[in-house]
């Protein structure tokens, strides 16, 4: 049986690097360019500031994957495609955009689609959907309630 790349390289001589540069120069030596992203393939992507922008934007989604969020909650990291052809990541956490992906996802692999977690238009973009929200109770209204502790809040929606 053959050993895998893994198990060849040996990483104990990291154990007593400490910088970043040491880190660098050790792989450097060993004739690995460890900022080549042409061989790797790597892309830098912009991730989005404001899912405004994206407000009846339409966007492609190219693929997506689930990440462990604070306290336990999921998050969903989409890379979209818009337009003009530019490349960005859209990241949620919430009630809206990741709970679509994840009901997309587990109805595609419950039905064994090819693509349980790539490919997805998102035609009129994202929908904004505003309200109240009290933090302590965890209640929501649409209109500004009476009292102290409410606070304005937002969720974004695919809109297909």
């Amino acid at each position: 049986m053959a050993k895998t790349d893994v198990e060849r390289f040996d990483s104990s001589a990291l154990d007593t690097i400490d910088s970043p540069d040491e880190i660098v120069r050790y792989f450097t030596d060993m004739g690995v360019d460890v900022a080549d992203n042409k061989v790797d393939g790597i892309k830098s992507l912009a991730i989005v500031e404001s899912k405004d922008s994206l407000v009846d934007v339409p966007f492609l989604i190219l693929t997506w994957r689930f990440n462990p969020g604070d306290y336990g909650n999921e998050f969903v990291s989409a890379e979209i495609m818009l337009k003009d052809k530019s490349r960005l990541v859209l990241n949620d956490g919430g009630t809206g955009i990741a709970k679509q992906l994840r009901d997309l996802s587990d109805y595609r692999t419950a039905h064994a689609h090819p693509t349980p977690f790539a490919g997805r238009m998102v035609s009129g973009g994202l929908r904004r959907s505003a309200f109240w929200f009290h933090e302590k109770s965890g209640q929501s209204a649409t209109k500004r309630p009476e009292g102290d502790g409410w606070a304005p809040a937002q969720t974004y929606y695919l809109d297909y």
